[in-house]
């Protein structure tokens, strides 16, 4: 009987919490993705990828480069010669796979850099929806396998962001 009575009063005050609460969703990715500034930083950081595979080429052609110029001089090399042009190119190995190591710790670091900026506009925007609509909770709606349309203040959202 006090199980049935505990639950009862659990159902009744949670019902009672939520009844209270305003809740809105919004898909924030969807509203990221149409910003002027998502677009431009996402062309900046096509332009940083490109530039750090155009420094990776020049490192795997300088490197194909000595291959071919040892595979072609084999023959007339002295072993002392041959080893040395064998750590040459093992060096350079190893700094290419340095550099793509490196390569990707940047491209993270510059995602962060140009975005970070770019998704405090949006939460702030977020923010300022809920607390004029006096809203006590917006969700993002991309954890949701149904919400409500009626509770989607993405709308309200581009609207503060001028989309």
């Amino acid at each position: 009987m006090k199980k049935i009575i505990f639950i009862t009063l659990i159902s009744f005050l949670t019902t009672n919490i939520f009844a209270q609460n305003k809740l809105g969703h919004v898909n924030a990715q969807e509203i990221l993705v149409q910003m002027p500034a998502f677009k431009t930083a996402e062309n900046d950081l096509k332009k940083f990828q490109i530039n750090l595979e155009n420094r990776l080429n020049g490192l795997l052609s300088e490197l194909e480069q000595l291959r071919k110029s040892y595979e072609a001089n084999a023959a007339s090399l002295t072993d002392l010669e041959k080893q040395d042009k064998e750590l040459e190119m093992q060096s350079l190995y190893q700094r290419i796979e340095a550099f793509q190591a490196d390569a990707q710790v940047q491209l993270q670091k510059e995602e962060q850099r140009l975005l970070a900026p770019i998704q405090e506009v949006l939460i702030n925007a977020i923010n300022d929806v809920a607390k004029e609509g006096n809203y006590t909770y917006i969700l993002t709606a991309e954890v949701f396998l149904f919400a409500n349309e009626s509770n989607d203040v993405g709308n309200l959202v581009k609207k503060k962001l001028g989309l």
